[in-house]
């Protein structure tokens, strides 16, 4: 759902730029919607809604509050720019979001405890996937980390697009470890 240049969730209730949403449905808005200005001025919300200090992305962007977690929703500092570049090749606004990308990888291992993405800012949202059937229940850290493993994968792409190998080799370590954390082989790239 878009309106007035903002992603949003559910245009009757919520109103807001959730990141989780917006990462979720970009690819499919951006291949079948002219939405290049859209998205490259959202992206732009987002990074403008990151903490400088600690790398926190918000969970909407513009933020104005709402939840999330720091998986599905911080993430989209790294799926949204990486699906724009796939279909717009950007490289120059991929370039722009490369040094976000990387302080929310420092932000993200910051929150794991044994690789495991495990909390959020102190007295805040760490959801999962909570909209399961209600007998299926998969925990926070499994989802947080399975989306920080999949934002990873991305910047390794990222890292070679750009020629940025300095961090490469940490951010395929830290993959492995949050891997092994939840005990998933890493799929070979094709």
């Amino acid at each position: 759902m878009m309106h007035y240049a903002i992603v949003s969730d559910c245009p009757h209730r919520e109103r807001l730029g959730y990141t989780g949403d917006g990462q979720l449905t970009c690819n499919a808005a951006m291949l079948l919607l002219d939405s290049r200005r859209l998205y490259r001025k959202w992206i732009r919300d987002i990074l403008d809604s990151q903490d400088p200090d600690t790398g926190h992305v918000q969970h909407t962007a513009p933020f104005y509050g709402g939840g999330g977690g720091p998986g599905g929703w911080g993430g989209a500092v790294v799926i949204v720019p990486y699906t724009y570049y796939r279909h717009f090749k950007d490289r120059d606004l991929l370039a722009e979001c490369w040094p976000h990308m990387l302080k929310w990888f420092s932000y993200m291992q910051s929150r794991c405890v044994l690789n495991l993405v495990t909390s959020e800012e102190k007295d805040g949202w760490c959801l999962g996937d909570w909209c399961t059937y209600e007998r299926v229940q998969i925990p926070e850290p499994l989802v947080n980390t399975y989306y920080f493993i999949k934002c990873m994968g991305m910047m390794e792409k990222i890292a070679g697009i750009l020629g940025c190998d300095e961090k490469k080799d940490e951010i395929e370590r830290q993959a492995a470890a949050s891997l092994k954390a939840v005990k998933i082989k890493r799929p070979q790239s094709g």
